[in-house]
């Protein structure tokens, strides 16, 4: 069961579990230490409503697919809308790394757990899932790429929920910008 925190930080949780944080118009979330780990970040633009999850790397891929549904039903109600997604792993992806294959193979499955879930929720649309007349322009980043084999690995990450902008901490250069969704007058 994913378990929501308070605040504005997802932590890692050395425990067989998904922490996870959201607020709405205001505020930065963020999430850090991601080594085996799997992270989510969610946006919902006309309600400005952001999510950030962490997924521990001790977590089963269908434990990971179980806990991005309930955060997706809990989410829904506060943020109705198509939701922007970006999906990533820990820096056990990076060429390198430390992380032994396995560790890389097991990311990956958690990784495609949370794409699948993302794909098959009934709830609501996200990324290239939204509807072509939505007023809003995508571009779209690697971590946003739901129905590819694409993984990318980051040691954090900070979402201003206001904006949707999401920066990404990486182990070899200390903070990136990801691409975001930007609205037409």
């Amino acid at each position: 069961m994913a378990r929501q925190l308070h605040g504005t930080v997802a932590e890692y949780s050395h425990e067989t579990e998904c922490t996870w944080v959201t607020a709405t118009n205001l505020g930065t979330l963020s999430s850090g230490s991601f080594g085996s780990c799997a992270g989510l970040v969610l946006w919902e633009p006309k309600h400005s409503t952001g999510m950030v999850a962490h997924f521990s790397g001790s977590m089963r891929p269908a434990q990971v697919r179980e806990d991005t549904l309930e955060i997706m039903r809990t989410i829904c109600p506060i943020g109705p809308g198509y939701f922007k997604a970006w999906v990533f792993g820990g820096v056990s992806l990076q060429s390198k790394s430390e992380h032994g294959a396995m560790t890389m193979a097991h990311t990956k499955k958690m990784i495609d757990a949370i794409k699948g879930a993302l794909n098959d929720n009934p709830w609501f649309d996200v990324n290239d899932n939204y509807p072509k007349t939505d007023k809003f322009e995508m571009m779209m980043t690697q971590e946003m790429q739901l129905h590819k084999k694409v993984y990318v690995g980051h040691s954090g990450v900070s979402l201003d929920v206001q904006t949707g902008q999401v920066s990404w901490e990486d182990s070899v250069q200390k903070k990136r910008r990801g691409s975001l969704v930007s609205m037409r007058g």
